[in-house]
């Protein structure tokens, strides 16, 4: 299956089960503007090239200012113009790496695609944002995993692997989602009056939680940031460290425990209840 396969198949269910999300979908831009923004970042690969040649980005609202849906589960597909200007913010704001040793950048130029940075590197070629500073992106970087999609959090940079290996493989397993109406990335797809809207799979907004939940590990000083990734426990969320266990108190609130690089479990100094 190609990326067009997959992107057309998708779009096709879309159309029948949330049409006024489908119908937010903006045409491709001509191939001049392609080229342009990918010489204003990075070195496209060939299924990205061919991801922009499908759709450029979506409206998130209509023209009278209502809320169409969300093309991808949790997040919104970014434009042209989008794609550069996270790019480019995210080439200026540098993540904090002194504790990694002054070697650290060399090791970062010699990984693959696929491996943790800690920080952003200009061959991630953002696609999906959602809306409070984390966003999903292509790993353009040489190596068996390029071209896999991945996730980065504001302050907890690209920790965790690849999600999935490629976009054909990402945009395949939203069709299916939507299909079936099964959960993808913690949402289950919900349709209301022709808009998709994916509905948490947990008693709490997750993206509130990523938006909110910043805490200083005491072991290893590092912020900790809490986002949703795959797991084999829907109990389990992962964060900047490695991850954390969400657990609720006699009080009804819920408990976030995390493990930080240097192995140590805790609370950030202080129980971080949410609820």
């Amino acid at each position: 299956m190609t990326l067009t396969d997959a992107w057309r198949a998708y779009m096709d269910v879309l159309r029948d089960c949330a049409p006024v999300t489908a119908s937010g979908v903006r045409p491709p831009r001509v191939l001049a503007e392609r080229e342009a923004a990918e010489g204003a970042t990075a070195s496209w690969t060939e299924e990205l090239r061919e991801f922009f040649a499908l759709r450029d980005g979506q409206a998130f609202r209509s023209e009278d200012d209502q809320f169409v849906g969300e093309v991808l589960p949790g997040v919104e597909l970014l434009s042209l113009e989008q794609v550069v200007t996270r790019h480019k913010l995210c080439s200026e704001i540098l993540h904090p790496i002194d504790d990694l040793g002054p070697d650290w950048p060399a090791t970062v130029r010699a990984q693959h695609a696929g491996e943790t940075a800690e920080m952003f590197v200009p061959e991630y070629i953002p696609f999906a944002e959602d809306g409070a500073g984390d966003f999903l992106y292509v790993d353009t970087r040489e190596g068996e995993q390029q071209g896999c999609i991945r996730y980065f959090a504001a302050e907890a940079a690209d920790e965790g692997g690849p999600l999935f290996g490629s976009l054909t493989e990402y945009g395949d397993s939203v069709r299916r989602s939507v299909e079936s109406g099964s959960e993808h990335s913690y949402l289950v797809p919900s349709v209301t009056e022709g808009c998709w809207r994916g509905m948490s799979t947990f008693p709490i907004d997750l993206r509130w939680l990523r938006s909110r939940i910043r805490r200083r590990c005491i072991f290893c000083s590092r912020s900790v940031t809490f986002s949703p990734r795959k797991s084999p426990s829907m109990t389990t969320l992962s964060t900047s460290m490695s991850f954390a266990r969400l657990s609720s108190t006699p009080h009804g609130r819920f408990i976030l425990v995390r493990r930080c690089r240097a192995g140590k479990w805790f609370s950030g100094g202080s129980h971080a209840n949410v609820g």
